[in-house]
């Protein structure tokens, strides 16, 4: 106490211990979000067969609006292209559905304008499915996948222990006023 000049200590000793719950709380809330991270990763390794499958139903229902939402519209026909597939298993789920296929389901020949016909018989129709296509694309980056879950792993345990020690740090500091 004598080293703080009079009326301090008890202000200093306040921020102190603010400073010291502050941390406790973040430290706590990093320890959740790892444990709940390390919970959701090892339940998806786990249920990955089921993930398939609910997926494809999924898929399978949004394209029945299609041809009634604009926002549906888009992210299939965006999802179609960037993966070069039609469809959830091909393209005969689109005939199914409208008895025709979107112009996404086929490579646009280079100069044409406008729409042309996109059947089963066109040279350029995706012949993969999107789940298919999605799942080889998951399969090809699950290694860059894992490593970017691992990297964030470490930087948060690397926060989780940098937060404590620096609580325990003031702590210590706050015993010794």
């Amino acid at each position: 106490m004598a080293l703080l000049p009079l009326g301090l200590a008890p202000k200093t000793i306040k921020y102190l211990m603010f400073a010291f719950n502050l941390l406790f709380v973040f430290c706590t809330l990093l320890i959740a979000v790892f444990v709940l991270e390390i919970i959701g990763g090892t339940m998806g390794y786990v249920m990955r067969e089921n993930v398939t499958s609910v997926v494809k139903g999924k898929m399978l229902n949004t394209m029945a609006g299609y041809n009634s939402t604009k926002d549906i519209q888009l992210i299939w026909d965006d999802l179609q292209q960037d993966f070069d597939c039609c469809g959830t298993t091909n393209a005969t789920d689109w005939i199914n559905r409208y008895s025709g296929i979107p112009m996404s389901c086929c490579d646009r020949a280079v100069g044409t304008i406008g729409s042309t016909n996109c059947t089963l018989e066109s040279p350029t129709l995706h012949s993969m499915g999107c789940l298919d296509a999605f799942a080889h694309f998951a399969e090809k980056h699950a290694g860059k996948i894992a490593g970017v879950g691992i990297g964030l792993g470490v930087i948060q345990l690397l926060g989780i222990f940098l937060s404590s020690y620096l609580a325990k740090s003031i702590k210590n500091c706050y015993q010794t006023m």
